[in-house]
């Protein structure tokens, strides 16, 4: 059983699509990717920790967001096809959230060793594969991010209490950061690129936000996830047009998110380190963290009045 809402959405098709994980494992398959998604929404319901349809599973996040990378062909460059390109920045970012997870699961004992196939040519990026977790390949720069997936699914496996997944959400959330920090840091030393400058921006601004997201502890839910709407980001890669017309040639619901996420990108590493800070001390108590989406809104609006603005100091203090 899944969340009703599920069918109304472009992840429908695909995930009712995807194959129980066995055997072996094409990386650079869109539906091996969301196979590993849903056996591990699977798994972790024992009990029916997350509901009888498994709308609580903070799991939902990552599956939305492979969703979206492939239907708005971010992670083929050359089309929208089921093949994943290994050198594609957002398709390795996602490795890093798709194939490690599971690698730490079953590192975890919570869901049996599989063959992980390597690219089929060279490519920009190191990824892991082999044919079990004794003679498997990691890359160095991989193993920690390994480990903290390896607690997560631990800690699902020994939590009995689900009414607050909190707990897990910051795990998930320090995990989700130690595979991204990875991808980040490959993305910054390319030489060759695949994506437009304003595409890129908007990469890198999308790979500073999970900062501030695992911070506070952010939602990933199903529920949370049709609450904050899927269609608020570009349905296609940006390009510089895009930023000479100040984004008005995206839709309107469209151009308020990935306005933020490219000024997050166009900030001094200065200024980021600073209002990070800032939003990493208001986020320290459970309180502001419960209120994350909302302090947010009020800190990047420019609607905000004085006094909202003011009430945000309290959270420092």
């Amino acid at each position: 059983m899944y969340p009703e809402a599920l069918e109304a959405q472009d992840l429908a098709q695909p995930w009712a699509n995807a194959p129980p994980v066995a055997g072996e494992l094409n990386p650079f398959s869109f539906i091996d990717r969301i196979s590993l998604y849903k056996t591990l929404i699977d798994k972790t319901n024992t009990d029916r920790k997350f509901g009888a349809d498994n709308a609580t599973n903070p799991l939902w996040g990552l599956v939305y967001q492979l969703q979206w990378q492939h239907s708005s062909g971010r992670l083929n460059v050359a089309d929208v096809s089921d093949l994943i390109d290994p050198d594609s920045p957002w398709g390795f970012g996602n490795f890093t959230l798709s194939v490690i997870p599971y690698l730490g699961a079953i590192a975890a004992g919570l869901v049996d060793d599989i063959v992980v196939t390597p690219p089929q040519s060279e490519c920009r990026f190191e990824y892991v594969f082999g044919q079990t977790q004794s003679d498997r390949t990691v890359p160095v720069q991989l193993e920690p991010a390994l480990e903290d997936w390896k607690r997560v699914f631990e800690f699902l496996q020994t939590s009995q209490n689900a009414s607050d997944d909190e707990p897990l959400r910051l795990l998930m959330w320090r995990a989700h950061k130690t595979s991204l920090d990875v991808a980040t840091n490959a993305i910054g030393q390319l030489t060759t690129k695949l994506y437009s400058a304003a595409e890129l921006e908007f990469l890198t601004g999308w790979c500073r936000m999970v900062d501030f997201l695992a911070a506070a502890a952010w939602r990933t839910d199903h529920d949370a996830i049709m609450d904050g709407g899927i269609d608020v980001l570009p349905s296609r890669p940006l390009e510089v047009s895009d930023l000479d017309s100040g984004l008005d040639t995206l839709p309107e619901s469209v151009r308020e998110t990935t306005r933020s996420v490219i000024e997050l990108a166009n900030l001094s590493e200065g200024r980021f380190q600073r209002g990070l800070w800032m939003w990493q001390r208001m986020m320290r108590k459970r309180s502001a963290r419960d209120q994350a989406e909302d302090i947010l809104h009020v800190a990047l609006s420019d609607d905000a009045s004085t006094w909202q603005r003011l009430k945000l100091i309290r959270h420092l203090l």
